[in-house]
């Protein structure tokens, strides 16, 4: 809750918080007690709010923010999702064991060189912002049927679901769609990749 909402006009604080799921009272004076508790109460410890996936450099430390809100990492105050996605555990799901999916998936690109760039490039984003080393994206493209959308499903198999249903996004939608799925690929500095027919304009 921000702050600001303490001094805010009477119902902000209260619609604010009734909207996170807060059942408040109806009546006027139980309101104001809750404004009286929230004004003066002091926390034991602080939580750093994070409004986005991805690295969070927290007091010296920092700590990697997955989409269900999960911190990888160590840092001196916890940090915490502001608002994830409805789906968000959906998204993050994980299943099988470390071996099964080394077995499974990444034995499977030895010997072919676009999945290996594919499963490698999942790996190495989110190690460009502790190198300081800027992001991008890449568009396969070529006939159907080559193998574009496997090796994006091995790829995306590192972050979680790799099904439309799950990480792997559709590039069939509307320029609004892109520009949050670019946001949050940026936020999480994963690649930004597509798969498309050939002759297909790049991403």
């Amino acid at each position: 809750m921000p702050a600001r909402l303490l001094m805010a006009e009477p119902g902000a604080l209260e619609a604010e918080l009734a909207d996170r799921g807060l059942r408040l009272s109806a009546d006027p004076t139980d309101r104001l007690l809750l404004r009286k508790v929230l004004t003066e109460m002091r926390a034991g410890r602080r939580v750093r709010r994070a409004y986005r996936t991805g690295w969070q450099d927290v007091g010296g430390g920092a700590v990697f923010l997955l989409s269900d809100g999960e911190a990888i990492g160590a840092a001196a105050e916890p940090v915490v999702l502001d608002t994830p996605a409805e789906d968000a555990a959906r998204l993050a799901a994980a299943a099988g064991t470390l071996g099964g999916w080394q077995a499974e998936v990444a034995t499977l690109v030895v010997g072919n060189p676009l999945a290996a760039f594919c499963v490698a490039a999942a790996f190495a984003a989110p190690l460009l912002h502790p190198l300081r080393e800027t992001g991008g994206g890449f568009h396969l493209a070529g006939d159907s049927k080559r193998g574009k959308t496997t090796a994006m499903q091995m790829e995306v198999s590192v972050w979680g679901p790799p099904y439309a249903a799950g990480v792997l996004r559709n590039w069939n939608g509307t320029t609004n769609a892109f520009e949050a799925v670019a946001e949050q690929s940026a936020a999480r500095r994963q690649p930004l990749c597509s798969a498309g027919a050939a002759g297909a304009r790049p991403c």
